[in-house]
């Protein structure tokens, strides 16, 4: 009874997600510098110690109910995102919620890399606890002091916003498969392609990557510690005092961005599959090691569309989402579902 306990808040559950993304925090701004285009001075990025630092030092706030509400939703902003991990198939062998890979020679199974929580339609939790966190930050800065009604809801809008041509590049693997499981989709969706090499290197997997990366990069362009020349922002665009709060609000959205890294990662790329033998008693730390060799490169890939395109104010967020993410979104799932229908691929 022990061992679920652990693989969720020890491996590879919260200790170990927690982890992940304070490293990726420090390699993606320091590759930000190699791949920015204004390379005398070095990016103004929190560094581990200073993470924790927050927790005990920083400014002091005057204890009132705004101030405890805030803390709570930050608290459950945390919640959220921790949450959104535990759906990530990295390396825990489970059960799948229907039969998996009976696709030519490959007979179907019924286990296999799985999330912590696994079940069909957890790509919907996911894209509900998205929508939940964009409502959670509009609150998160309606309740503080520093930000407007207005300034509050146009930051909370524009989050959500990017959600509409992530999830649209999610859903045409799942059309095909006719699966809204994560696990599902990083066993199956590469099995397909392999089936079916044209329609996959051409269609399937290409563009609807390419859509969620763009989406992922803009959605999460509002940090505080990853661009050049922000000092000037800090005393007005700061959500949260300087404090454990602004180290709460860093962390959670940097949790949620490597969650839904992860999930490009599982549904397009294979997950943590490893199409070579694997030596008996390596598969956990093989199947691992794989997953993050991935979601590296997909962080990796999300940071240079970070440093070549300059932060977008709001309304040029919006137009970039309206004008050419989700119409390609939109072109992109039409004719992947419509090819799959007329060639009857499933």
């Amino acid at each position: 009874m022990a061992i679920p306990w652990v693989e969720i808040f020890i491996f590879p559950g919260f200790l170990f997600i927690l982890g992940l993304t304070i490293i990726f925090e420090q390699i993606v701004s320091r590759s930000y510098s190699r791949f920015s285009f204004k390379p005398k001075d070095s990016p103004m990025f929190i560094p581990i110690v200073e993470h924790f630092k927050l927790c005990f030092k920083g400014e002091k706030e005057q204890l009132n109910i705004r101030s405890a509400i805030q803390g709570i939703l930050l608290l459950f902003f945390l919640t959220l995102s921790l949450t959104s991990a535990l759906l990530l198939p990295i390396c825990v062998v489970g059960d799948f919620s229907s039969i998996v890979g009976s696709f030519g020679n490959n007979p179907g199974k019924t286990s296999g890399i799985v999330g912590i929580i696994s079940f069909e339609g957890d790509l919907l939790l996911l894209l509900t606890i998205s929508m939940l966190i964009g409502v959670l930050i509009f609150f998160i800065l309606w309740v503080g002091e520093k930000h407007s009604t207005y300034e509050a809801l146009k930051m909370a809008l524009t989050f959500i916003l990017f959600d509409i041509p992530l999830f649209l590049a999610f859903i045409g693997p799942s059309l095909v498969r006719r699966s809204m499981s994560i696990s599902i989709l990083a066993e199956d969706i590469r099995l397909i392609a392999y089936e079916n090499k044209i329609y996959g290197i051409f269609l399937l997997i290409p563009w609807g990557a390419l859509i969620s990366l763009f989406a992922l990069s803009f959605k999460f362009d509002q940090p505080y510690f990853d661009r050049l020349d922000s000092t000037p922002d800090l005393s007005i665009r700061l959500p949260t005092t300087i404090n454990w709060k602004l180290h709460v609000w860093n962390l959670s959205l940097r949790i949620f961005e490597v969650a839904l890294a992860g999930v490009i990662v599982s549904v397009f790329l294979g997950g943590a599959y490893l199409p070579i033998p694997i030596l008996a008693g390596y598969e956990l730390l093989a199947h691992m090691l794989n997953f993050l060799f991935k979601l590296s490169l997909v962080m990796l890939s999300i940071t240079i569309i970070k440093a070549i395109v300059p932060r977008l104010k709001s309304n040029q967020a919006i137009n970039a989402n309206f004008k050419f993410l989700v119409p390609g979104a939109l072109i992109t799932l039409i004719v992947v579902g419509g090819v799959a229908a007329v060639k009857g691929i499933s």
